[in-house]
């Protein structure tokens, strides 16, 4: 299940819209790290600097995390030094995502605080909620299920309010998760259902697979 779950962070870290290509489908992958070094060699120690030295941190959290942390040092170090507050939340961002991946939850909390400090601060709702939805995941990794649950339902409140409805499936999805591991499998089935309503409803066949997966499982293992 907790493989699962870190598929739904990566899902919730995504912070950045990169460029698309000319036919409208982004780039992903070694094929969009690629691209942004191209990028890089012609920055100029600028906003999109910033940017793009995260989006590489990002990229490479599933290749090369200590490549992933590299760059998003190197991206907050210059968003310090040109102050610009949205791009470090972004980048303690994806530094804490990075170091999520490699099971340092100490390291991505303490980002994950940085990075909400500054949204809440800028009154960047979207990306308080989403600090707060992957924290969450660092606390369910930690088996701290009420501390999880009461992220989660900051980061749901949140959500709701924008009417970020990818962000309330995500949410619900994970509650359910939680419910499960503590063997409350009426709780979680009600909630995988409210995630999957929500992520049919807005065509996120992506969302809707996981949940069906977490589903089955949570039948499974109510049948024995």
């Amino acid at each position: 299940m907790k493989s699962i779950l870190f598929t739904l962070l990566l899902v919730l870290s995504l912070g950045l819209t990169y460029q698309a290509t000319a036919d409208d489908k982004p780039l992903t992958g070694q094929a969009k790290i690629d691209s942004l070094i191209a990028e890089l060699s012609n920055a100029e120690g600028d906003t999109n600097e910033v940017n793009l030295l995260r989006g590489l941190s990002f990229e490479y959290r599933g290749f090369d995390s200590d490549l992933g942390l590299k760059y998003g040092k190197k991206g907050l170090a210059l968003a310090k030094e040109i102050d610009w507050k949205k791009g470090m939340a972004k980048c303690y961002n994806s530094l804490a995502v990075n170091n999520a991946v490699k099971a340092n939850y100490v390291n991505a909390l303490d980002y994950w605080g940085k990075s909400l400090k500054i949204n809440e601060t800028l009154g960047n709702k979207n990306g308080v909620a989403k600090n707060l939805g992957n924290m969450s995941i660092v606390y369910y990794e930690q088996s701290n299920y009420p501390k999880a649950l009461e992220f989660l339902v900051k980061s749901l409140k949140i959500n709701r309010e924008l009417d970020n409805k990818n962000g309330v499936a995500n949410n619900l999805g994970t509650m359910g998760i939680i419910y499960y591991e503590q063997s409350n499998h009426s709780k979680a089935l009600e909630y995988f259902l409210k995630s999957l309503k929500i992520s049919e409803e807005i065509g996120d066949r992506h969302g809707a697979a996981i949940v069906l997966v977490n589903i089955a499982n949570n039948l499974i293992i109510q049948k024995h």
